[in-house]
């Protein structure tokens, strides 16, 4: 769920046939993926169930972020920065790594 940027709101017309859109984040070779199923209430239930899991999923993530923040204090204390690069302050360290909290970066 880290990768996927948005899924969107309303289902898109492709090929004659309802689809659900996902739009992904930077860095794969397609930016998108259409999902589609020939039985519009089966559709109409991933369609319901990816938006939820996706925001459920982004708001655990930045409270993961917050909580981290909480709990260790400063965060420039980062071995592969070089000196000028440490953020002088939280806020500024937590907006910079928010994005790849969970992407392994």
């Amino acid at each position: 769920m880290d990768q996927i940027e948005d899924v969107c709101t309303d289902l898109q017309t492709i090929k004659g046939e309802n689809a659900i859109i996902v739009k992904l984040r930077d860095g794969f070779k397609e930016p998108k993926i259409c999902l589609t199923n020939s039985d519009e209430i089966s559709l109409k239930e991933w369609h319901t169930s990816l938006r939820t899991a996706h925001k459920v999923s982004s708001e655990l993530l930045q409270r993961m972020g917050r909580k981290a923040i909480k709990i260790y204090g400063v965060v420039n204390h980062d071995p592969m920065l070089q000196e000028g690069e440490r953020p002088q302050s939280v806020t500024r360290a937590f907006l910079n790594r928010a994005s790849s909290v969970d992407s392994g970066v």
